[in-house]
């Protein structure tokens, strides 16, 4: 009997997240309203109410589904691949810049969800999130190993190579994401090794 309720609530979430996502690609969330999204995800509004405690909710809890998700995501891809960022200062390595396969493949596996990582551009975003932990990740692996002008270069580099990554895949997405992960990896690789890296003392 619990396992069809369980069923049950997994239903029910799936539809709201689909018709929340649907909304999302239309209007801000401050336009949208629960008798909107419960009429679209065919659900009642006092269903709606018993798993969240209005639409805000609702979008903090995707978002932190999402982050946590490709967060674990990473964390794994880090430990398979060891010294991942090697590859992005490193000439001699053919395959570079793998890291960004595995976002390009995780956006079109969650593509109802990419609204959400575009949405808002403030502090919780989950792009930002991402970004602001993948720099903290990144120069921890060079303290104590450049100089530290030779680490705020990399820092200015990362901000560089991450802030064109981030625009590039908006654009994808906003294009209706029509090229395979694999092209757009090609594409970002082939403009991020046109860039110098920077001299390190």
């Amino acid at each position: 009997m619990s396992q069809i309720y369980d069923r049950r609530i997994l239903r029910t979430k799936k539809l709201l997240r689909e018709a929340f996502t649907r909304l999302l690609q239309t209007k801000p969330l401050e336009k949208i309203s629960v008798k909107e999204l419960c009429d679209l995800a065919g659900i009642n509004r006092s269903t709606f109410y018993l798993h969240y405690q209005d639409l805000r909710d609702l979008y903090t809890r995707l978002e932190e589904d999402l982050y946590t998700t490709f967060e674990e995501k990473l964390e794994r891809f880090m430990k398979e691949e060891g010294k991942w960022y090697e590859s992005l200062l490193s000439d001699s390595q053919p395959n570079k810049l793998s890291i960004f396969l595995e976002t390009y493949h995780f956006i079109a596996e969650n593509s109802d969800l990419a609204t959400l990582a575009l949405n808002t551009h403030d502090d919780r975003n989950i792009v930002m999130r991402i970004y602001k932990k993948g720099k903290e990740s990144f120069l921890e692996e060079f303290i104590g190993k450049v100089s530290p002008q030779g680490l705020s270069k990399l820092s200015y580099y990362f901000e560089y190579i991450a802030s064109g990554s981030v625009g590039i895949l908006a654009s994808w997405v906003q294009g209706g994401m029509k090229e395979t992960p694999e092209e757009m990896h090609a594409i970002t690789q082939e403009f991020i090794l046109r860039t110098p890296l920077p001299r390190l003392e």
